[in-house]
């Protein structure tokens, strides 16, 4: 990285420190000359990538509107009210559609909630300890957040995803009873060991991945009825895995049109890991 102001180091140790919650410890330093040794092998185009995301972009926006509204949350869950949902997703990179029209009648946003992308990153925001709030309470930055927002945007981006593999819970990201009684044991390890197997710029097909990392993982699907299992766990790798990782630029994905009953959508049918995504997912 080129900027002979900047004392990288420093402002890594600050992110390790926002992200595990304590501060650096001698057995940290290891991780702490990976990451940044990381930051230093960039290339310009991994920079702009970087920069351009907008899983970065919009935790910047989300975190500046605490800093500078600190809204109310909702006297129930603690959610942003309604105009401060609207007001911050209108500055997002892609403004998410609030209100749904089917036919010809239009379904009124209700909640955050309804807005995955908002939600997940409220989320990450609340777990790596950026913002502090909750019912009836006022949302704001705390030091860490405020931290953050100096932050260079590669160490931005890796402290988010650094939140959300070690510290948030992967199944706000397919919140369904399926999951009830958690993910198995050591399913991150293993995904993140699965995914460090991939060659960077390689396609492979996404069923053949998601099939291996149900039965490595042993994820299993708790219903009489097995008809549709594979599908639902398929379902389960893509939003837990595939999504988020293709929101911090770790990996890519090629879609088909699948038609069915008249509606048409898209299937993910091929993913491959980035250059960008293999360096990360190394400072893990």
């Amino acid at each position: 990285m080129k900027n002979s102001s900047l004392k990288i180091t420093d402002k890594v140790e600050e992110a390790i420190q926002i992200a595990s919650r304590t501060p650096i410890r001698k057995s940290d330093s290891p991780r702490l000359n990976h990451i940044v040794a990381w930051l230093h092998g960039l290339r310009q185009t991994d920079l702009d990538l970087i920069e351009s995301l907008a899983v970065r972009r919009d935790m910047v926006t989300l975190l500046t509107y605490f800093k500078e509204k600190r809204p109310l949350g909702t006297q129930s869950t603690g959610n942003l009210q309604l105009k401060a949902v609207r007001e911050v997703c209108a500055q997002f990179v892609s403004p998410p559609e609030l209100d749904e029209k089917i036919g010809g009648k239009v379904y009124k946003l209700r909640s955050e909630e309804d807005v995955f992308w908002l939600f997940f990153l409220h989320m990450l925001a609340n777990t790596g300890r950026f913002v502090v709030g909750g019912p009836s309470c006022v949302w704001k930055l705390t030091p860490a957040g405020e931290v953050f927002l100096e932050l260079p945007a590669p160490v931005q981006l890796g402290n988010i995803l650094a939140v959300w593999w070690h510290l948030e819970d992967w199944r706000i990201a397919f919140p369904v009873s399926g999951l009830a009684r958690g993910l198995p044991r050591d399913f991150k390890k293993i995904t993140l060991a699965r995914l460090l197997e991939l060659k960077v710029g390689k396609s492979v097909s996404y069923e053949q991945f998601a099939d291996e990392l149900i039965a490595a993982t042993r994820l299993t699907w708790p219903s009489k009825d097995q008809t549709f299992a594979q599908d639902i766990m398929r379902s389960v790798i893509n939003r837990l895995v595939y999504y988020p990782l293709a929101s911090f630029g770790c990996l890519e994905g090629e879609f088909k049109t699948k038609t069915s009953d008249g509606f048409k959508s898209q299937e993910l049918v091929d993913i491959r890991l980035t250059s960008l995504g293999k360096g990360l997912l190394e400072t893990l």
